[in-house]
């Protein structure tokens, strides 16, 4: 019994002896056997290449998917004994609560890059207006954004993180022009408004609070009235349109205009029109999305007399240029062979005191789809067939589907009254 016990003393020693101390630590070798730390279960020193240095590790069975992981507790000596124990036990601790200490580190280091990656303002603004700019069919509008957020938003929240822009720093920013500057302030309100919400679908913030910036603001509706197109009367268009755009018609500036009113459509849109887009046989023009408002297709029925100017338009090309117009050349091209500018239309219109429905001022060419609009509700036409004359687009998706089609045969004979109107002299 005496050796028995002797022999069991001895082995109590030699386990008391393998708790990890420096003197162990400080003799590991390259190469060497891993040195378990007998306090904390799972702690272990593995060898590095050099005497006297080793990685921390715990290894320790997942509470969430009871695979066996390996937890890095950094370097000996930087890490003591007693520091490398202290985190293996606040490791052990977590695994306790049924949280993974490897996965609980991981999401930390996730979340402290990702509020890291957090832009300021003006870089998320920068970052913004890039992506958009290719899909801006006016290249100024890059330009715009960019000198109007420099001149009025990055001097105040420019350097800040946008996680930690309020509506009150909005509103600082805007204060200054919110009255003198009414519209200039409501579109740099809302181009703050689009890129912060750019920066929710990012996840760098919740919440878009440039919505609720105009209740911290004084009520500017008078100031921020909306200034409509000076629109011709529709019961002065036939007048102005035999006495003034059926007379010396020597140009190309009074058919156009005169196919703006009849088509009412966007002037843009009449000002590009090549030949390639009038199916003559049908009587149809199709205007390509590229041209349009809405980035859709829209057909427009031809009136009798639309027709009439398309024959008076290739006769007066083949006077011009000594041949017939091809398909991509313009139906109404300028005396130097490009695209009208809407301001020459405009200067036409004043130049011949168009009148208007605004005091003081001359109906403008983009005023006459309002003229049509006011003539088509006068005689009764359905509003859904005025709206798709006029290419609106329609909110409703099922209206949307319904008029797939276009109603191209039901808005023929809406265009053909119109034109039958304006053809009478008034």
């Amino acid at each position: 019994m005496n050796r028995i016990a002797e022999h069991s003393a001895e082995n109590n020693q030699r386990k008391e002896k393998k708790i990890l101390t420096d003197t162990m630590a400080r003799s590991l070798k390259p190469g060497g056997s891993v040195l378990t730390d007998r306090t904390v279960r799972g702690l272990k020193l593995l060898p590095t290449s050099r005497k006297g240095r080793g990685y921390w590790f715990l290894y320790y069975i997942s509470p969430v998917t009871k695979k066996r992981r390996e937890l890095s507790l950094g370097t000996y000596p930087e890490v003591s004994i007693s520091e490398a124990r202290e985190r293996a036990n606040e490791a052990r601790k977590l695994k306790d609560q049924g949280i993974d200490p490897l996965q609980a580190r991981q999401d930390e280091k996730a979340s402290v890059a990702k509020e890291e990656a957090i832009p300021t303002f003006e870089a998320a603004a920068r970052t913004y207006i890039d992506m958009r700019k290719p899909a801006w069919k006016n290249a100024k509008h890059a330009v715009q954004w960019t000198s109007t957020l420099e001149t009025y938003v990055f001097p105040f929240i420019g350097n800040l993180r946008v996680d930690k822009l309020k509506a009150a720093d909005f509103a600082k920013a805007l204060k200054p022009i919110w009255l003198k500057k009414a519209e200039t302030a409501m579109r740099v309100k809302q181009r703050c408004e689009s890129i912060i919400k750019w920066c929710c679908a990012q996840d760098y913030v919740e919440n878009n609070v440039v919505s609720v910036v105009a209740e911290l603001l004084p009520d500017a509706k008078d100031a921020r009235r909306p200034t409509n197109f000076p629109a011709m009367r529709f019961q002065d268009v036939p007048s102005f349109v035999n006495a003034v755009l059926r007379k010396d018609r020597l140009g190309n500036s009074r058919p156009l205009l005169e196919w703006v009113i009849l088509t009412a459509a966007r002037s843009g849109e009449c000002r590009k029109l090549t030949w390639a887009q009038v199916d003559l046989e049908n009587a149809i023009w199709t205007i390509p999305p590229d041209n349009t408002k809405t980035n859709r297709s829209h057909s427009v029925p031809l009136s009798i007399r639309c027709m009439d100017i398309l024959v008076e338009q290739k006769a007066f090309f083949k006077m011009m240029f000594g041949r017939h117009p091809g398909p991509s050349d313009l139906v109404f091209p300028s005396p130097y062979g490009k695209v009208y500018s809407d301001i020459a239309l405009s200067k036409f219109m004043k130049d011949h005191k168009a009148s208007s429905d605004t005091a003081g001022r001359n109906a403008v060419p983009h005023g006459f789809r309002t003229s049509f609009r006011g003539w088509a509700t006068v005689n009764q036409h359905p509003e859904h067939l005025i709206e798709s004359c006029l290419a609106h687009e329609e909110k409703s998706k099922t209206v949307r589907a319904y008029k797939r089609e276009g109603l191209i045969e039901l808005r023929r004979p809406i265009m053909q009254a119109y034109a039958d109107y304006i053809g009478h002299s008034g």
